[in-house]
């Protein structure tokens, strides 16, 4: 633990720039992406701030003093855009950042004392993250940690709406290659202003519209939520995360990397929509990515921020698992390239789609492929037959005993944390993954939708899964839910499947003697011809003139606002007058319409 002498710095290190450039430009996307998923309500949050530290003598071999260390500081606070950039906030968004082309910063200097240089570190870099931050100040907070007169450790927090967590390592590799006297290795980068231009360009704007054509035919192709079924009793502890750690389970992902050519990503992305659509009675799953958005060339080195949510959605009827999971590798690519695009333009599609599904777009599901760089290579040497038999014995004993491979020791706990976090995204589910020996898979979820028990259901089916993949070379859609073990949720006899979803059939009448304000007409859901179990939700109006459907339909989608458990009808229809006996469904359906229609634009 830190001691008594290292709590506060010994020194200070002002580092002033002057004569860099200066503007004020409109936000990026990546800007505008990390605001919408947080937002700010009085621009001092400290839920942005990220700390990070590094070790000197990766950076500058030959390590440096003070005075270079603080020269070499100012030069990449100069030469980079981002780095001096604040943020304008107006009617509670983003409205423009300013570059400064001239301001001081101060690094705090840290001796180490008798503590290990990485522990004082550490303590730096969750001191500083723990800080409130204004839009207006840069965004960036340097310290160091140092043993006597050799600085050892860069300490860096960033404001993740102007800088991202790779911008850190580009930071820090600059900084090095200036104190130590390598400035001929410097490689020009892709500013935040060219970025900004670029998204407001003929060229940015065409890019922007191809991801919104992509962005509507997913949305008008998938359910409106994965969550359309009753909620559970509120748990004491909503919103949790547990983490499973399994070495057979990264024995078994490395061996299907091999065999199908797809990487660890969308193999346990796969995992975890199979599990998913068996647990929620979907059979397709959309689930939200996160998009780096570095894969252009002039991007890929930019200090800012790029980070943007993708979009994908993986059919699972009658699909056998090693093609969902090729299926999943194409979808995550596509994701990702669709995902780099205006998020203002994100969310007017998604108002459009809403307006004509007639219900709240619920894209509550997320995956975390967290890149550490720790994924084995596909030139590892193969499982032997003996450790694939193995794999194989635990694979079926799995099913036939119906526990966890993991034994429970590698449970975390329900890690109550991200209660405190706070973000506008109404986030039901969030899978995070990260390739190591014990792949450790992360769960995050809403306990309202996803109890803790199933939630260790989802976390077991997916290993049984993947396993019982690798010891039998695949499984056929047949085997899918055998294997996995996921119970599926219960819905009530008022819930009926309508179109792509499920809706609660007492609570859309309730819904449409408000919308309408009459307490004759109804909402009934008729089967559809030659689609057994398949409904349309139609809507009854009962007056002496005809109503205005689209009207009507816009009122109902307002009225759903973020509820899942009930739509706008498929189909408006206005009759004289009510049924002698209105709890008659088939007395509506002889009723003599006289007009009808969708109600959509």
């Amino acid at each position: 633990m830190w001691g008594a002498s290292v709590v506060e710095p010994t020194r200070s290190l002002t580092i002033s720039v002057t004569g860099a450039v200066e503007a004020t430009l409109a936000p990026t996307w990546g800007q505008r992406s990390i605001w919408q998923w947080h937002g700010m309500a009085d621009q001092e949050e400290a839920y942005f701030v990220n700390g990070k530290f590094f070790d000197l003598v990766d950076y500058a071999p030959g390590g440096c003093g003070f005075d270079a260390l603080a020269g070499a500081i100012g030069a990449v606070l100069h030469r980079h855009d981002a780095l001096r950039t604040v943020l304008e906030i107006e009617n509670g968004a983003v409205a423009r950042q300013v570059v400064h082309g001239a301001g001081e910063l101060s690094v705090d200097v840290y001796e180490a004392g008798s503590q290990e240089t990485w522990v004082a570190a550490q303590a730096v870099a969750d001191r500083l993250s723990g800080l409130p931050w204004s839009g207006r100040e840069w965004p960036v907070r340097l310290a160091v940690v140092a043993a006597g007169e050799t600085p050892t450790q860069l300490v860096i927090a960033h404001n993740r709406l102007v800088l991202d967590v790779q911008s850190l390592d580009f930071l820090v590799d600059e900084v090095g290659k200036v104190a130590s006297g390598r400035t001929g290795e410097l490689v020009p980068r892709w500013q935040t202003a060219q970025e900004a231009r670029y998204e407001q360009s003929p060229e940015g704007s065409a890019v922007n519209d191809r991801a919104m054509r992509y962005w509507r035919e997913v949305l008008a192709a998938t359910p409106p939520s994965m969550f359309d079924f009753p909620v559970a009793s509120l748990d004491d502890m909503r919103f949790v995360m547990a983490q499973l750690e399994s070495v057979p389970l990264a024995r078994a992902v490395q061996v299907l990397r091999k065999r199908w050519r797809v990487t660890g990503g969308p193999l346990v992305l796969a995992a975890l929509a199979v599990v998913l659509g068996q647990y929620t009675g979907h059979r397709d799953a959309v689930v939200q990515m996160f998009a780096g958005n570095r894969s252009d060339r002039r991007r890929r080195q930019l200090l800012g921020t790029l980070i943007s949510e993708g979009l994908l959605r993986l059919d699972l009827d009658g699909l056998p698992f090693g093609q969902i999971a090729r299926e999943a590798s194409r979808a995550t690519s596509t994701a990702h390239q669709f995902g780099y695009c205006d998020p203002a333009s994100v969310r007017a599609v998604r108002r459009d789609v809403e307006l004509r599904k007639g219900a709240h777009l619920d894209l509550a599901v997320y995956f975390n492929d967290m890149q550490t760089g720790q994924e084995p290579s596909d030139d590892q040497p193969e499982l032997t037959d003996e450790e694939l038999g193995e794999l194989a014995r635990a694979a079926r004993r799995a099913q036939t005993d119906g526990s966890a491979l993991a034994p429970p020791d590698t449970w975390s706990g329900w890690d109550q944390s991200w209660q405190a976090k706070v973000t506008r995204k109404d986030i039901r589910l969030l899978l995070t993954v990260q390739h190591g020996r014990e792949l450790p898979l992360l769960l995050f979820c809403d306990t309202r939708y996803v109890p803790r028990e199933a939630m260790r259901q989802l976390l077991t089916g997916m290993e049984r899964l993947l396993l019982a993949a690798a010891a039998d070379g695949d499984l056929a859609a047949a085997d899918l839910g055998r294997v996995s073990g996921v119970t599926g949720v219960s819905r009530g006899p008022s819930w009926v499947r309508c179109g792509d979803g499920w809706l609660d059939l007492a609570v859309a009448e309730e819904l449409w003697h408000k919308v309408t304000g009459s307490d004759q007409g109804t909402v009934l859901a008729e089967d559809l011809p030659g689609e057994p179990g398949e409904h349309r939700l139609v809507g009854y109006v009962v007056g002496a003139a005809p109503p205005p459907f689209a009207d009507l339909h816009r009122q109902f989608v307002a009225a759903v606002e973020e509820r899942t458990d009930v739509r706008a009808p498929n189909w408006y229809r206005w009759v004289a007058a009510e049924p002698a006996d209105p709890a008659d469904a088939a007395a509506w359906g002889r009723a003599p319409v006289l007009a009808e229609g969708d109600g959509r634009p």
